[in-house]
């Protein structure tokens, strides 16, 4: 007798079917809005997966279930004499054994880190080809075709509270244009010193003050007590090292290191470069930490990743990078920012033309990919500390729009001010 996937979906809140035997529901083992749980009834056994990190475990005892509610019912009654068993039935029965021992075992460790842990794997698992498209299914979230009508909800919600918008950056010229939304990409360039870096260390240290958290692949920020440096300034709004102004107070430091240290986590290069694998694994590892912030990562710049193509050619590869680490995105509700620096310019009538995504090495899809892509410039040649700060695309118009700012740098403190 197989699993009864009815009897789950009975249980659940706000269940929509999304395809051929797969819904979504809300997950029940944490405050869930809106469906973040995927339930896929295949022929042999139930896969249960929640997005926002929860154990099945979990998932199960909090509707009064076990696991052997997500697999066929086994009949273990044998004729009397001796019985021949089948090698694959062998396996097969292994194969429902490890499912549970693994299981249990996710009880014991955090398997909220990565969606691969909390999948409920096939109990047919001898056939190597069917378990790999299970992989794949729940990893790249194969296209379904919805009706309308089982988000009428959703979309009431929207109409009646409005579009949401993002979280506000700190400048309230440039929130007219840019706001921040979880789940998102935004595509930060400029030439070499045009202070992209030092913009981005700014608007984290103004978000983390609205709650928050960030994982930092700041390579180019090195070694990471340097960076920190970099950081206190743009908290306290003084200088570090000495000079003729105020610095900061030493016994000041221990404060601003703590608040630092509980929204901030930053990722030292003394071992080589790392893949984008390695780069989301230890994101998601980090910000797990806080399902209930905003979170977000800051990977700067893109040219000091590891990247190996495959055979693929730059486009192709960066196409899909650029894929991945959106889908990641979305899939998690963290917003990444992408530092990359754009391709060698010539200069008309004396200046560097202003930076767009699409001049970035390797690929037009730095524009096409981005939810949001932003260029910092300044003005070489002037002695005003002044930095251009041009919103050149926005996904989303409840999210800003496109257009310009102008923000002064500070060159002591390292703050932005308008």
């Amino acid at each position: 007798m197989k699993a009864d996937v009815n009897k789950i979906l009975t249980l659940l809140r706000k269940v929509k079917s999304t395809g051929n035997n797969t819904w979504m529901a809300c997950c029940p083992a944490h405050d869930d809005k809106s469906p973040s749980m995927t339930i896929s009834d295949y022929s042999d056994n139930i896969l249960i997966h929640c997005f926002s990190g929860c154990t099945p475990i979990d998932i199960l005892g909090a509707i009064g279930l076990e696991f052997s509610d997500l697999f066929p019912e086994r009949n273990y009654t044998q004729k009397a004499g001796r019985k021949v068993f089948n090698p694959y039935d062998v396996l097969e029965a292994l194969s429902t054994e490890t499912t549970i021992v693994y299981m249990t075992a996710s009880k014991m460790f955090d398997t909220s880190l990565h969606p691969l842990k909390s999948i409920i794997w096939s109990n047919k698992m001898g056939n190597s080809e069917k378990g790999q498209k299970m992989l794949d299914a729940e990893i790249e979230l194969k296209p379904q075709l919805e009706n309308p009508l089982i988000h009428y909800d959703e979309v009431l919600n929207l109409h009646q509270k409005g579009m949401p918008s993002g979280y506000k950056t700190g400048w309230n010229s440039l929130d007219d244009y840019y706001t921040v939304m979880e789940g998102q990409m935004t595509v930060v360039t400029g030439y070499p010193g045009s202070g992209k870096s030092e913009f981005i260390d700014a608007l984290m240290v103004n978000l983390s003050r609205k709650g928050w958290k960030f994982a930092v692949f700041s390579f180019e920020n090195q070694p990471v007590s340097f960076h920190i440096t970099k950081m206190l300034e743009k908290m306290s709004g003084l200088p570090f090292g000495l000079g003729r102004t105020t610095r900061i107070k030493e016994d000041l430091l221990k404060d601003y290191i703590d608040e630092l240290s509980v929204n901030f986590a930053f990722t030292s290069c003394a071992s080589g470069a790392f893949s984008l694998k390695d780069i989301l694994d230890a994101a998601q590892v980090h910000l797990s930490k806080f399902p209930d912030s905003p979170r977000g990562v800051v990977i700067d710049p893109w040219n000091e990743i590891e990247h190996t193509r495959g055979g693929m050619s730059e486009t192709d590869y960066i196409s899909k990078s650029l894929s991945t680490v959106r889908n990641w995105a979305r899939l998690n509700t963290v917003h990444v920012w992408i530092v990359a620096h754009p391709a060698k310019q010539r200069r008309e009538e004396g200046k560097l033309p202003v930076p767009r995504p699409d001049m970035i090495s390797g690929s037009v899809h730095w524009w096409n990919k981005a939810d949001n892509a932003i260029a910092v410039a300044r003005d070489y040649d002037s002695d005003e500390d002044l930095v251009d700060i041009y919103i050149q695309k926005v996904r989303f118009k409840h999210v800003g729009r496109v257009g310009a700012i102008q923000l002064s740098y500070n060159r002591v403190s390292g703050c932005y001010s308008e």
